[in-house]
């Protein structure tokens, strides 16, 4: 099991300006949903004028009409009526305003978000096999959900951060235009909350970036122990994975705490500043009263601005407080994303490359070394399987036959040689022409937590005759018959709900469906004991679904139905010939063939049974 990687230094350490590179994220925002970001803008902008509206009219009615009513103790009624209808208005369309705001502002959040799950989820599909053999599925997992979720958390805000902007320009031009005095208590209020920001940025930023990536060990560590329940359980590990769980979830918490410790001083001192600068207009105010050079609405005016300014520029705040998280992720998906793998091959194939008289198969000196191995696990090897011919693929553990079988099947490309198929390069066939005329059956079957039907047909095309017909060729069509809703039973979860050799027969029947010109057994029966196994491939070469055949297996009974075995160790074909030849001159396949049989033995006294003579 991967093992919890504490203390290790972070792959993603903030490099540049955080304020910059959050900024990126933004504007990349905006050019992804240019529509919804400009109506969101324009109804922004509609209900930032407003605001400076409604200062200027509350600083009128207070000179108009409650210093008046103060003086002579009462009100003028037609200007009460003319001020209250005009706020009003003005209430009833900053709220409009607001409102689409808010919505096309969440629009633009979920959509970003649903469209970079789509990207991720397409990049993990499209991306080489051994690639995503190397990434753990709990990581990958929190990619696609909490670090997309991150990188667009502030974006439900960005439309705001243009109200602020042009509601920064009109307040001050308006305090400016109102007193000089007053508009410089007010505009000290800015350059003390990009302070604020940039200081609470600095603090954060790392430990937004640490709390992003434990989110990720801690899903990776959770499905790892998920996923491997038969494992915990059969070897009593409950404790061993609650602890890597406990020391896991502790150093996210540990992060998340340092991360709070920081906000918890960043958001009162948000909320002192704005006080503050109201005391101070109103402290200036007064004293520019008396000196008779401005109007006590004014100072109503520029106090109601200071006021209403606030709480935009605690949401600027609240944009910073988040951007550390928001980069962080939006990097970790930027990874996946911006990964470089190998470039595509050409794939217009010259009419002159498919020779339709060659070989089906053919492995022309192909080697292969997996990322970070020293040594080669495929190295030079030769081989071929002629249209209606059997071979089988034997050789000891780690030998490399499953590797052979992943790259006939074109999830890996070798990194010397080519794998011919009729006589054109593997590389250059169109993936779906590829993937109809050879299938794999994997001795690992997985099946999708839906039907029988569904998980053979999976594209939904093919008729319930053909489904059944790759049921019966994968000796698969009495137990689905047997199963309560037969074709329309639900599998469970990876199949849980049937054995290991019913759920290595169903992905049989899959492979079977497209009828392939070649397929390929990478141990694909090997949950079934012998008489069974031999049962599901008698059936499969009288039913004729596939053209050629390469079994990888050192089952006897998976052997005998091959009209050729190779025999291969370290990466290499040593020998290969009929089952009767091979075994009559490679030692080291006589060697593998009777320790297998005896191993097989109800005794440990037993002779070998396996003989040339039943070869």
């Amino acid at each position: 099991m991967r093992e919890c990687r504490q203390g290790k230094e972070s792959p993603l350490q903030p490099n540049g300006n955080l304020l910059r590179r959050g900024i990126t994220v933004l504007f990349t925002s905006i050019r992804s949903e240019p529509r919804v970001f400009t109506a969101a803008a324009i109804a922004s902008g509609i209900y930032a004028l407003l605001t400076v509206a409604t200062a200027r009219v509350l600083g009128q009615v207070t000179d108009d009409v409650v210093i008046p009513a103060l003086r002579k103790g009462s009100v003028p009624g037609p200007q009460l009526a003319e001020a209250c209808f005009t706020l009003a208005a003005i209430a009833v369309v900053s709220t409009l305003a607001f409102l689409v705001r808010r919505l096309l502002g969440g629009q633009l959040q979920f959509r970003l978000q649903a469209t970079y799950r789509r990207r991720v989820a397409r990049r993990y599909i499209d991306a080489p096999y051994p690639w995503l053999q190397r990434r753990p599925v709990g990581e990958m997992l929190a990619v696609a959900n909490s670090d997309v979720e991150a990188a667009w958390l502030p974006v439900a805000r960005l439309p705001l951060l243009f109200s602020v902007v042009v509601l920064l320009v009109a307040s001050t031009a308006d305090m400016v235009l109102t007193d000089l005095a007053l508009a410089g208590v007010g505009v000290l209020l800015f350059p003390a909350i990009l302070w604020l920001n940039r200081t609470y940025q600095n603090l954060s930023a790392q430990h937004a970036i640490t709390s992003q990536q434990y989110r990720g060990e801690v899903s990776a560590i959770a499905h790892e122990s998920f996923d491997g329940s038969l494992a915990v359980k059969v070897l009593r590990m409950e404790d061993r994975e609650a602890e890597r769980f406990r020391e896991a979830v502790h150093r996210l918490r540990r992060s998340n705490i340092s991360f709070g410790r920081a906000r918890s001083f960043f958001e009162p001192a948000l909320e002192l500043l704005p006080s503050l600068a109201v005391l101070g207009v109103i402290l200036v105010g007064a004293a520019r009263i008396q000196s008779g050079h401005i109007a006590a609405g004014d100072v109503v005016h520029v106090a109601y601005l200071v006021t209403v300014i606030t709480f935009p520029l605690r949401i600027i705040g609240n944009v910073f407080k988040d951007l550390p998280r928001s980069v962080a992720g939006f990097d970790r998906v930027q990874e996946v994303l911006a990964h470089e793998f190998s470039p595509e091959p050409d794939r217009n194939i010259p009419d002159h490359a498919k020779d339709m008289n060659s070989e089906t198969l053919e492995l022309d000196s192909v080697s292969f070394a997996y990322p970070g191995s020293r040594s080669r696990a495929v190295d030079r090897l030769g081989l071929t399987v002629a249209s209606g011919e059997v071979v089988a693929l034997v050789g000891p553990t780690g030998s490399g036959k499953s590797t052979v079988a992943h790259l006939v099947a074109g999830l890996m490309d070798p990194t010397g040689g080519a794998v011919r198929w009729r006589g054109a390069d593997l590389r250059s066939l169109p993936r779906e022409e590829a993937c109809g005329r050879i299938s794999l059956a994997a001795q690992q079957s997985f099946l999708f937590d839906d039907t029988v039907r569904a998980n053979i047909a999976l594209r939904g095309e093919e008729d319930d005759e053909l489904v059944r017909q790759a049921l019966r060729a994968a000796d698969a069509e009495d137990f689905v018959r047997a199963l309560s809703g037969g074709l329309d039973a639900s599998v469970g979860e990876r199949g849980g709900r049937l054995s290991g050799g019913q759920r290595q027969r169903l992905s049989l029947a899959r492979a079977l469906l497209r009828k392939p010109e070649l397929l390929i057994l990478d141990d694909a029966t090997s949950a079934v004991d012998a008489e069974t196994e031999a049962r599901i491939l008698r059936k499969l070469q009288e039913s004729g679904l596939a053209s050629a055949i390469l079994v990888v297996s050192s089952r006897r009974s998976a052997i005998d139905i091959a009209d050729r075995v190779a025999y291969m160790e370290n990466g290499r074909i040593l020998d290969q010939g009929s089952p009767l030849e091979l075994y009559q001159r490679c030692s080291p396949y006589r060697t593998l063939i009777d320790s297998y049989a005896v191993s097989k033995s109800p005794g440990s006294q037993q002779q070998n049974t396996h003989t040339a003579g039943d070869l």
